[in-house]
């Protein structure tokens, strides 16, 4: 099918979100092949598209949070389907929302607690079963993926039905393909401590290419529409992209998770870049106790390159450098979550900044569990330290060249929160401090206005603000 076509696929599939002024066109692009191009000069934080999901649903792990199937709201462990076991709330059984998918389910006859644990992790992928046929054509259209493990997860979800249809075996594991493929996690905020994971089919963001420099951030909002915006001022003809990996990992850690889930190498600028602009997130101390230099990969996208100090010229093997990353990633594992802030900030400067630089992943890691501390009630001393990290990690997305991105916006409702407490126990003037504060509030609310993973009490501090 050629471009001209699929666009139009794109446009009918997008509806009343499309309009003829989207600054967007699928085009191929050299090397990854299709994606999508600039039409016209786009500003930061200019909206570029809109889309609704395809397909959503709960991503069924351990660490989820017990939520409604249907409406995504927290539920008690009671609020279940007394056919089908589903986790469903009262409200979404009593206006029927259930029906289809319980049929199904039902079908299959599972009836184990063990069955129903598995079941809530196939669901999402199980409502590709219930589309109508555009969307279904939709679906089809979207690249997959297969490997064993999906088969399998389908395979033993029917085993235990009992079911031989060879038919629904195949849509089911398509289906699951598309969404190792192509699917977006989506953080919901249930409140100040809690939070659960949806994972959603978004086709036209689907096709959009990944870069580690992104220019481009995403949102979703309460309906669960997603959002696509400029981060960095984006020319025209120039590619847009967003990134599939998290901001802060090294280049090792994001290459790892690249080639596992989205089974590609990323050669971007900022992989072939040893230094990642002058992050040093890869960085490790030089092994030679005399020398202050950093080891970083030769080759930084090869797995196996040897690792060079800046000073000695010093060369590690690969394998060494492995060691040190697993024993460094089993000492953070090994941080208890009810450790206060104190007590990680004593651990950052006792014992990783013995074997790493402070510029290093793992350290990063640390300070933003740090800042991800809610500050209620929180002493004073808290809040500075929780003050220092934001502006450590506000400099390192400057330094990434990081542009309007989403973890900005966090971190800066952090630090205007963090610096109103201590504005509090300290005599400044209402004047001193509340021109900087309101362009932090305002430039976080640019970012996060429309975007589930926001402070939950973001929009109340802008309507007290009056912004």
């Amino acid at each position: 099918m050629d471009l001209v076509a699929e666009q139009k696929i794109v446009q009918n599939w997008l509806g009343s979100f499309h309009c003829n002024e989207n600054p967007w066109k699928l085009a191929f692009i050299e090397k990854v092949g299709r994606g999508l191009i600039a039409t016209r000069d786009i500003a930061v934080n200019e909206l570029i598209l809109r889309e609704p999901p395809l397909i959503i649903g709960p991503v069924g792990n351990d660490k989820s949070s017990v939520i409604c199937a249907l409406c995504f709201k927290l539920i008690s462990t009671a609020d279940v389907c007394s056919n089908c076991l589903l986790s469903v709330c009262s409200g979404c059984l009593e206006k029927g929302h259930h029906e289809e998918e319980c049929s199904f389910l039902k079908s299959l006859s599972l009836n184990t607690t063990e069955s129903s644990q598995q079941l809530d992790r196939c669901l999402t992928i199980a409502r590709g079963l219930f589309l109508d046929k555009s969307k279904k054509n939709i679906l089809n259209l979207m690249q997959c993926n297969c490997n064993n493990e999906t088969e399998n997860m389908i395979d033993n979800l029917l085993k235990q039905a009992h079911h031989k249809n060879g038919k629904l075996r195949n849509e089911l594991v398509r289906t699951a393909a598309v969404f190792n493929t192509n699917a977006f996690q989506i953080v919901v905020n249930l409140s100040s401590e809690r939070k659960t994971d949806l994972r959603g089919l978004y086709p036209l963001m689907g096709l959009i290419n990944h870069s580690c420099s992104a220019n481009c951030r995403y949102s979703t909002d309460s309906n669960y529409i997603m959002s696509l915006y400029a981060r960095k001022p984006i020319r025209i003809g120039q590619e847009i992209v967003i990134s599939y990996a998290k901001m802060l990992w090294s280049t090792p850690s994001r290459q790892s998770y690249l080639k596992i889930t989205k089974q590609f190498t990323c050669k971007c600028d900022r992989c072939n870049d040893p230094t990642e602009g002058s992050t040093y997130l890869s960085a490790l101390k030089c092994f030679r106790h005399t020398c202050s230099g950093l080891l970083l990969p030769v080759d930084p996208i090869n797995f196996y390159s040897a690792w060079k100090c800046s000073i000695c010229s010093d060369l590690s093997d690969y394998r060494r450098i492995l060691r040190m990353q697993e024993v460094v990633s089993c000492m953070v594992d090994a941080i208890e979550s009810n450790k206060s802030a104190q007590e990680i900030d004593e651990f950052i400067n006792n014992r990783l900044l013995k074997v790493l630089p402070a510029s290093n992943q793992y350290v990063v890691e640390m300070k933003m569990k740090i800042i991800s501390f809610n500050l209620k009630d929180r002493p004073i001393n808290h809040c500075e330290l929780v003050e220092k990290y934001c502006l450590d990690v506000l400099q390192l997305l400057e330094k990434l060249q990081a542009g309007e991105c989403t973890l900005k916006g966090i971190i800066q409702y952090k630090l205007f929160q963090c610096r109103q407490l201590i504005a509090n126990t300290r005599k400044y003037s209402k004047s001193e401090i509340e021109s900087s504060q309101r362009k932090l509030l305002m430039n976080a609310w640019s970012i996060l206005k429309d975007n589930i993973v926001a402070p939950i009490d973001l929009s109340n501090t802008i309507e007290n603000w009056s912004l």
